[in-house]
């Protein structure tokens, strides 16, 4: 099995890079918008995320896509979740800013996550891929602590 969760190169478009996430057979493109925070700014974030669920947190989350959160109606993240033994439950979500009931911290994004429900509220199950903590730390390792900067 594998997990990344990757910056692959930038656009066209100056203010979107293109990313990837591979969970064993699935991968997935998409976008990363930069004009908030930069290539450093989201890898410090993936490796906070990843090292938070390794050193023992029940949830976590990557953010894909980051805007301004005094500006931005939503934001594109993956939610992680601890579940028996070795595996994390992953998935992909839009996080609406308006539906919170504080204002969103990029700072402290983790304490934005809802708890695991397997099932929608029509009872459609909620699709998401497993990983293993070990491929998470494998993964985790490669990503280098660098400064972030973030643009107001």
């Amino acid at each position: 099995m594998t997990f990344r969760f990757e910056w692959l190169a930038p656009t066209d478009d100056p203010e979107i890079a293109l990313g990837r996430i591979e969970i064993g057979d699935f991968s997935e493109h998409f976008r990363i918008v930069t004009h908030y925070w930069d290539r450093v700014a989201y890898e410090t974030q993936w490796k906070t995320a990843i090292r938070r669920l390794l050193d023992g947190a029940t949830s976590s989350c990557l953010i894909q896509s980051m805007s301004n959160p005094a500006l931005a109606a939503y934001l594109f993240w993956w939610p992680m979740y601890r579940l028996e033994g070795d595996v994390v439950a992953v998935r992909n979500q839009i996080l609406f800013l308006e539906e919170l009931s504080e204002p969103f911290d990029p700072g402290d994004p983790y304490r934005f996550i809802r708890p695991r429900e397997t099932v929608n509220e029509d009872g459609d199950r909620i699709s998401e891929w497993q990983t293993t903590l070990t491929e998470l730390a494998e993964f985790e390792r490669g990503l280098l602590p660098q400064r972030a900067v973030t643009r107001p």
